[in-house]
């Protein structure tokens, strides 16, 4: 069986299905073709017509299957390439404990490096630091939490072509001694049992698994207005939703975080219950081994017609 993931991989194995008949079920984790996607990211419209054909295509003939990562994924994958909705199924990414839990003295280390005090508010975004994941409008938003409230910090995990971009924009802010840019870290647990709420402005998702780490860990999360997020995050129950690209709506929703502690409380107590439930590897990974069965048997009948 052959499991892909991105469309050089897709168009590679659905080929090989077609001339060896190899099982094939196509991994998507992103609205490649929807046109706010294709906007955010800057992408060339007429490269992404070309993909799509190519994608369509070569979808249609190999009768491959298709699992999304997000009921946002699957439409849109549904709805571009037109493809039967009985070939696509919803499969969430997995979370798995040892992704968002720490010992305490991990969390201390890491406080001690970064000069943290006892009692100072963490702010904590984790992803690929490019123009899409919106990391220059959170800078901009902590900057006016930053003159409001002393002691609080914001601890960006990530790298990436924006990186230097961002770095500079902190230094001209002022506030290099309060934003920490961290590009790799070894786990990302600690960070996410030292901060007090997680934020998550990115325009662009399938379904983003640094989210999902914070919702397990029971972070309060503030997460931008699009299909991806809204499909876990529903607003005032389990996190804030606030439109995308707004820095105003972002900086609204983030101090009414940092004063509200009973808000926290609720969101965070929510968030931690029903995503651990909802993502955790004891649930997501049956589902997987279940898919790659049907796959299997699909296939195996498939070829018994043919023959």
């Amino acid at each position: 069986m052959i499991h892909s993931a991105i469309f050089e991989a897709h168009i590679a194995a659905r080929i090989a299905r077609l001339g060896l008949g190899i099982p094939h079920l196509n991994w998507l984790v992103s609205m490649d073709y929807d046109a706010a996607s294709v906007r955010a990211a800057g992408w060339s419209v007429r490269n992404n017509r070309f993909r799509l054909v190519v994608d369509a295509v070569t979808a249609h003939l190999s009768r491959s299957k298709f699992i999304a990562c997000s009921n946002a994924v699957a439409r849109s994958f549904v709805s571009r390439l037109g493809i039967p909705s009985s070939r696509m199924e919803v499969i969430y990414n997995p979370v798995a404990p040892t992704d968002w839990s720490a010992d305490a003295e991990d969390v201390e280390e890491v406080r001690s490096a970064l000069k943290i005090r006892p009692g100072d508010f963490v702010w904590l975004s984790v992803g690929r630091q490019d123009r899409p994941k919106g990391h220059r409008l959170l800078i901009e938003a902590f900057s006016t939490i930053a003159r409001e409230c002393e002691r609080h910090h914001l601890i960006l995990i990530g790298q990436g072509p924006a990186s230097a971009e961002l770095v500079a924009q902190a230094e001209g802010l002022e506030l290099v001694d309060r934003i920490h840019f961290l590009p790799s870290v070894p786990k990302v647990g600690p960070y996410l049992r030292l901060a007090d709420a997680f934020v998550f402005p990115s325009l662009i998702e399938g379904l983003p698994v640094a989210l999902l780490e914070a919702m397990c860990a029971g972070l309060p999360c503030i997460a931008s207005d699009i299909p991806a997020h809204t499909e876990i995050i529903t607003h005032g129950h389990n996190g804030l939703i606030v439109p995308p690209g707004s820095a105003d709506s972002l900086t609204k929703a983030m101090l009414l975080v940092a004063k509200d502690g009973e808000l926290r409380r609720l969101l965070s107590s929510r968030s931690e219950t029903e995503s651990q439930k909802r993502f955790g590897t004891g649930t997501i990974i049956p589902e997987w081994e279940g898919a790659y069965e049907k796959v299997a048997l699909e296939t195996a009948r498939y070829s018994d017609q043919i023959a």
